[in-house]
């Protein structure tokens, strides 16, 4: 559920033409306060039928570690108990980032997704560019693992912080920057396309200005290769996701936010 989250925001519309901007490091950055929650419901709508399915919730606690400055990222994911016979969900990814230029330190992550079960754990050597990589499914003993990387390379839960943190000011619709991730051990360029603005319906009924993305799904455990999604982030200092439309394997999946809390 959490993966499923995660990807809306960066696997971007492949099939329409836009201008490409591969972006080596992002230097936008926003500050999340000593500690943001945010809360989500997801939804599931098959034929006419809408359930509340589960529950998202992501942490970005400020903490020092060994003298530098750094956030806590923490998200969690669980599924409705009265429809855990159909599809179960218990996921949990943290990552320990430099507060400075958010790059991952330490990243681990437990999911288990209708009975698919995997625990990675990733530590990040940003001078020497390596992660080592240690990871195990419901199939297979833990796998220990080497990986070179670029600079600027992120996990997948504090590249969601990384997209959240970019200025698209300067960018015109169709623009694509490209986001470097490690996920399942394997590397990525991710791109996010820029839709403009749209005023959408927020917590509480209430209009809020947002910007809007769209985008392709990666095959996965919930949903197919190909699958478009929508995505709507508000046009603020917080740039928080809102709202998150998406067609699953069966059915589709609305992600809404029900809750947020912005510490100083």
């Amino acid at each position: 559920m959490i993966r499923f989250f995660i990807l809306l925001i960066f696997f971007a519309c492949l099939n329409i033409l836009v201008a490409q901007n591969e972006v080596e490091c992002n230097n936008s950055r926003i500050d999340f306060g000593n500690k943001e929650i945010l809360n989500y419901k997801v939804s599931y709508n098959f034929g006419i039928i809408w359930i509340d399915a589960g529950f998202v919730d992501f942490m970005a606690t400020k903490q020092t570690l060994n003298g530098y400055e750094t956030y806590q990222f923490t998200s969690t994911g669980i599924s409705e108990k009265k429809w855990e016979w159909i599809y179960k969900v218990r996921d949990t990814f943290q990552v320990i980032s430099n507060a400075k230029n958010l790059y991952p330190i330490e990243f681990r992550r437990s999911t288990l997704e209708g009975g698919i079960y995997n625990m990675d754990q990733y530590s990040f050597d940003n001078d020497k560019n390596v992660v080592y990589a240690k990871m195990r499914d419901n199939n297979s003993e833990y796998k220990f693992d080497s990986i070179s990387i670029s600079d600027c390379t992120y996990d997948i839960l504090t590249a969601t912080y990384v997209a959240r943190s970019m200025d698209f000011s300067n960018n015109w619709v169709g623009d694509t920057i490209m986001i470097k991730l490690i996920h399942d051990g394997r590397l990525f360029k991710l791109p996010i396309v820029y839709h403009g603005k749209e005023i959408m319906e927020g917590m509480n009924n209430s209009p809020v200005i947002c910007t809007k993305f769209s985008a392709i799904i990666d095959k996965g455990t919930m949903f197919r290769s190909g699958e478009k999604i929508t995505i709507w982030v508000t046009d603020d200092k917080y740039k928080i996701p809102v709202l998150i439309d998406a067609k699953i394997v069966v059915g589709s999946i609305k992600v809404y936010l029900i809750n947020k809390n912005i510490g100083d």
